[in-house]
């Protein structure tokens, strides 16, 4: 699946091994901005069940992007990031 391959080539491109449980800032933050990236192209059930979560989290977390645009420090960089690896990979929304 085109989804697993960007999410193993988006944590190597950041060095940091993925961790689906963790709240700590450097585990939470990649893993929000690839979900918020995801959801241009995958419906939030898909993307829950790549993750592990319930839909309703990552329409919770694309609610806040804005904000978190604006607000917290590195987000940015992780979504920009994750945004460049599906547009590579993704071409249509299903």
């Amino acid at each position: 699946m085109k989804e697993l391959k960007i999410i193993d080539d988006y944590y190597d491109a950041l060095n940091v091994p993925m961790e689906l449980v963790s709240r700590k800032h450097e585990h939470l933050q990649p893993r929000v901005a690839l979900m918020v990236a995801m959801s241009r192209y995958r419906t939030d059930a898909r993307i829950g069940d790549l993750f592990g979560f319930d839909r309703s989290s990552v329409n919770h977390h694309r609610n806040n992007h804005k904000n978190n645009i604006e607000t917290w420090g590195g987000y940015k960089y992780h979504y920009d990031l994750a945004s460049s690896i599906i547009n590579q990979n993704l071409k249509r929304r299903i």
